[in-house]
């Protein structure tokens, strides 16, 4: 289709690890590349990558954060709103897209969904946050646990067409309306250079992991499964193959990092596993480059079955083989067989370690670099990505075209 002008409204600031980076960018990144212009506004932006021209970042950097006490985020979630909702109508944009129904960005696509005549409204999730998914921990307030459901139902339905990472959020978006899944696929600015040689010589030295060392990855945000399990986890691990070199990478927002650590104190493991945390973007080619196999531990939760984690694809672009459990997304990442092993969901961390055990015996091939690459360069390419955009972006803009008659 001819080029189109496409604004987008990400939900977080840029950081190596939100949903701008890991969702909105390759995406605008994706339809840039099949020549549709693209603006991205991006909260709190100052312009450190101001100097490209497509996909072209615009900060809303006037939404400075209200401090007042119990108000202040509502009020900064509504600034953030009506100044990106103005920017938007502003933009002579055929289609508008905005990231996540809560918070800011949901309330931003309703308005410019209920004020027309205007651009096509297209609205993506690629997380669940209403009640079912939240921890009372997380959010005690049941105030808090109403709001966030009343958004999710809501705002799912205040636009004219509906994104989602996964097919769990596709399914809740509701029957008989415009939708498409997008899965998270390989982006070429995040990926680069991630098969460049000498790699993973270069992270084992960095990390001081012996050259026949086998090493082992957990590569968690900590909120797909319990803290105890994780340290059971590299228990069996250690068990099964005691030379290996655990490494547990990402981190998450209440100290779960440091929990970790004391579980793995108390049972005397803290030996032989580097927990890495959240690390720089420019640093995890060579880290992913050091490992032998990958895990990716999560219950059947609702967050989990919600989830399409954009680490499945840094694992399938370094070459890895995964283990995971079978929830949410991991089976659109993981063939068994071919890849790796997908095990039942609830299943043992022995379990997990067992089959991590069996990868790690098998020779590498190069079968599974033939697969890593067709996936890649296939149907998680950004091309196919922009295609299904470029259709329902069509699609919502002839839904939308008879209320500017």
């Amino acid at each position: 289709m001819s080029g189109l002008r496409i604004g987008m409204l990400a939900p977080v600031p840029l950081t190596s690890t939100g949903t701008t980076a890991a969702r909105v960018l390759p995406m605008a990144r994706a339809l840039a590349a099949a020549g549709h212009s693209v603006d991205v506004h991006v909260p709190a932006y100052m312009g450190t990558e101001s100097d490209q021209a497509n996909p072209k970042l615009a900060g809303l950097a006037t939404v400075g954060p209200c401090r007042w006490p119990l108000i202040g985020s509502w009020l900064t979630g509504l600034a953030l709103a009506l100044v990106g909702a103005w920017r938007l109508s502003r933009g002579a944009y055929d289609v508008v897209h905005l990231f996540r129904p809560t918070g800011a960005t949901g309330f931003a696509a309703a308005l410019l969904w209920i004020l027309r005549p205007g651009p096509a409204v297209v609205l993506d999730a690629d997380a669940y946050e209403g009640a079912a998914a939240m921890s009372p921990l997380e959010f005690p307030s049941i105030v808090r646990r109403w709001w966030a459901d009343l958004q999710e139902h809501t705002y799912r339905r205040t636009n004219d067409a509906f994104t989602a990472a996964s097919g769990f959020l596709l399914r809740r978006g509701g029957q008989n309306r415009l939708q498409a899944q997008i899965p998270n696929f390989a982006d070429p600015v995040r990926h680069r250079n991630w098969s460049r040689p000498g790699l993973r010589n270069q992270g084992r030295a960095a990390l001081g992991i012996p050259d026949r060392s086998p090493a082992v990855l957990i590569y968690t945000r900590f909120a797909e499964y319990p803290i105890d399990s994780y340290a059971e986890l590299v228990e069996a691990i250690r068990d099964m193959v005691p030379a290996a070199v655990v490494m547990v990478l990402g981190d998450g927002d209440r100290g779960e990092a440091e929990r970790l650590h004391k579980a793995l104190v108390r049972k005397g493991l803290e030996q032989g596993v580097l927990q890495l945390g959240w690390t720089d973007a420019d640093l995890l080619p060579a880290i992913l480059a050091s490992c032998d196999a990958a895990c990716m531990p999560a219950l059947d939760t609702v967050a989990n079955a919600a989830a399409c984690p954009v680490r499945y694809v840094d694992l399938l672009t370094a070459g890895l083989p995964i283990v995971a459990h079978n929830v949410g997304e991991a089976s659109t990442y993981v063939m068994p067989g071919r890849n790796g092993r997908l095990l039942p969901a609830g299943g043992s961390a022995r379990s997990m370690a067992r089959a991590l055990r069996e990868l790690l015996l098998r020779p590498r091939d190069r079968d599974l670099d033939y697969y890593s690459r067709m996936r890649i360069e296939g149907d998680l390419a950004p091309i196919n990505a922009a295609r299904s955009l470029e259709r329902i972006y069509a699609r919502a803009i002839a839904l939308r075209r008879p209320a500017h008659n």
